[in-house]
């Protein structure tokens, strides 16, 4: 191969593998510091410890491809919590876990009406939504803890198959779903047409609006399975927790190539930036760096991945080269954009 050649693998790799390959290198970086971090111990750990934002981070998938954005996702984390362990306490825990499921839908469903019907900013909308969920999630808790005893949630936040987590297979089986349904199926197809781009995509006879607003659906009824996981593990839910989880959900999808701008991204990029986020939460933790400092880089790397993902689409301009025309007998000279004048 020619060094031309190597020069535009070496592009073609970095551009669609870059988040793998900067995995691998990470991954070696720790190991090197830590003996102990490839341990069936430490990483069942991090799975189950990531599950809930990996769950979520599958839904927001959805959300950014679809050209979205959705910032609710916390307090819908938080209310499901919270729901779920109040009805549980007195009710059936298949009660709870359904209600806690349609309250997610229905933020979802809120969500996306007002952003494709009234017209309101994503960012203001689940901004908003998000204000308001965590402010009912305090009303109804009384701003307590509310504990909760159930096989069923305990189960699913805290049991265990032989040595593996069942959150940790149900956040498998989730993205693998996630990814055939976004890969494979017509709805994803609209989904990444809609992002790429709207009026093209409802002029060829796509309901624009309601796969949009199925997208935030998708988004927070996953928020809330992921708070019926969190009740399980802690045994508790409150209206507190949760603060800014919305960041590592986003984060996870923006590190991994998952385009802000809509139209472009996979759901296996999704998991190799939440395996990223993931390692590197475990190496701070295990290296005892500041917990300031670990918002800083994590601030930092959620900025570049959004500097790369605009740079990689800004329009590339040719460059200006002279041309003769000959215009009613007279020769002028002129700029058009191209190669080298002829």
């Amino acid at each position: 191969m020619t060094a031309a050649g190597t020069l535009r693998l070496g592009r073609v790799v970095g551009r669609d593998y870059g988040i793998l390959v900067a995995l691998a290198a990470f991954l070696i970086v720790v190991q090197t510091q830590n003996d102990t971090f490839f341990t069936q111990t430490n990483l069942l750990n991090i799975g189950q410890q990531w599950s809930s934002v990996g769950i979520m981070a599958v839904g927001m998938t959805f959300v950014l491809v679809g050209g979205g954005f959705d910032l609710s996702v916390g307090a819908v984390y938080a209310f499901s919590a919270t729901l779920a362990a109040g009805i549980g306490a007195h009710h059936s825990a298949a009660l709870a876990f359904a209600a806690a499921l349609a309250m997610g839908a229905g933020v979802g469903l809120v969500n996306g009406l007002l952003i494709t019907k009234v017209n309101v900013n994503p960012f203001i909308t689940t901004l908003g939504t998000g204000q308001m969920i965590r402010g009912f999630a305090l009303v109804y808790s009384g701003a307590n803890i509310l504990p909760l005893e159930s096989h069923f949630f305990t189960t699913l936040g805290d049991g265990h198959v032989g040595a593996v987590p069942v959150s940790f297979i149900i956040l498998v089986v989730v993205f693998a779903v996630g990814a055939v349904v976004l890969a494979r199926s017509v709805y994803g197809r609209w989904v990444y047409a809609i992002g790429g781009n709207d009026e093209a995509s409802y002029l060829s006879g796509i309901r624009t609006d309601a796969v949009r607003t199925s997208t935030y659906v998708l988004s927070s009824t996953c928020a809330a399975f992921a708070g019926c996981i969190y009740v399980g593990r802690l045994g508790s839910g409150q209206a507190s927790i949760g603060q800014g989880i919305e960041f590592d959900v986003i984060a996870a999808a923006l590190i991994g190539g998952i385009s802000i701008m809509g139209g472009a991204g996979a759901m296996w990029r999704t998991a190799a930036g939440l395996a990223l986020l993931a390692v590197l939460q475990n190496f701070f933790n295990q290296t005892n760096v500041n917990g300031f400092w670990q918002s800083v880089v994590k601030g930092g790397i959620i900025v570049g991945a959004v500097a790369i993902d605009s740079f990689s689409k800004r329009p590339r301009k040719r460059p200006l080269r002279m041309v003769v025309q000959d215009v009613g007998g007279r020769l002028w000279r002129r700029p058009q954009r191209g190669g080298p004048a002829a």
